[in-house]
């Protein structure tokens, strides 16, 4: 009897995969998944970490492809399989490793489409999920602003901070990925008040990145304009009101001059010429 239920459960595995691979977005059959992982006296897979690790080789697959690298469903899989069975047992000393790994999966989603937003989302929870386990590489990074050179190459955040920047100097106009780096920069000076300086440099680096784009990307204006006001809205929580009201002139005097004027730069001197008028009082 035990045989000829070990033989249906091989069968209902391999026909869930089949499914799967035709149509990542069956529900039916990632929850028949969910319940093979929970059982770990699998017939075919005695071994827990044999079973996940055929279960993630069959995610790799369809994050691979261009169906499956859209699927919320893959992705939420994903992310249940390692909240249930990875982070339990990872290590700060394997932290890197666990990162450097789940950003090339979203890496090669996003080859496949630019603007994936369920790998973006994936990206948020794993850079979430590395803040909550170790704060310690966070603070050595910002602690070595503005020369941060000298860091190991397994620093995490000045790993993501510098992809982030280069996805956006390739990509302007992916809103998406200036949200990003507006939530990074948050996550950082919630876990780190005290360390706002080296925030402020990298705030202050990336508006001068921003004007420099601004002025060489004119189909992009929309997106690096409200790019340019998530940092500037940063600026009171890490500066002093002094150094604050003196970036806000010397915005006004760049935008009073800037041209053409769109509704989104119109819009965003309002919002500058508002925050020093209360800035002043």
């Amino acid at each position: 009897m035990e045989e000829i239920r070990g033989r249906e459960k091989e069968k209902e595995d391999l026909i869930s995969k089949l499914i799967l691979v035709i149509n990542p977005d069956n529900s039916n059959a990632w929850s028949k998944r969910k319940s093979f992982l929970s059982n770990t006296k699998h017939p075919s897979l005695p071994n827990i970490k044999d079973l996940l690790s055929s279960e993630l080789n069959l995610l790799n697959i369809l994050l691979n492809s261009k169906k499956g690298s859209k699927s919320p469903l893959v992705w939420y899989h994903r992310k249940w399989i390692l909240e249930r069975f990875y982070l339990p047992e990872l290590s700060p000393s394997n932290l890197f490793a666990f990162y450097s790994n789940e950003t090339r999966i979203c890496d090669s989603a996003n080859k496949l489409h630019p603007r994936n937003y369920y790998s973006s989302k994936h990206r948020l929870w794993l850079i979430s999920t590395c803040l909550q386990l170790d704060h310690s590489p966070l603070k050595l990074f910002l602690l070595s602003l503005p020369s941060p050179s000298n860091l190991p190459p397994t620093n995490i955040y000045h790993a993501e901070v510098s992809f982030t920047r280069q996805w956006i100097s390739s990509n302007p106009s992916d809103s998406g990925i200036h949200n990003h780096l507006y939530f990074l920069y948050n996550s950082f000076l919630s876990i780190f008040p005290d360390l706002s300086n080296g925030l402020l440099i990298l705030v202050l680096q990336d508006l001068d990145i921003n004007k420099n784009q601004i002025s060489i990307f004119d189909n992009s204006l929309y997106p690096l304009f409200q790019f340019r006001w998530l940092l500037m809205s940063i600026l009171p929580h890490i500066t002093s009101k002094t150094h604050f009201n003196n970036m806000l002139s010397l915005e006004v005097d760049w935008l009073s001059n800037y041209s053409p004027q769109t509704s989104i730069n119109k819009r965003y001197l309002e919002w500058i010429n508002m925050s020093l008028t209360h800035s002043t009082n």
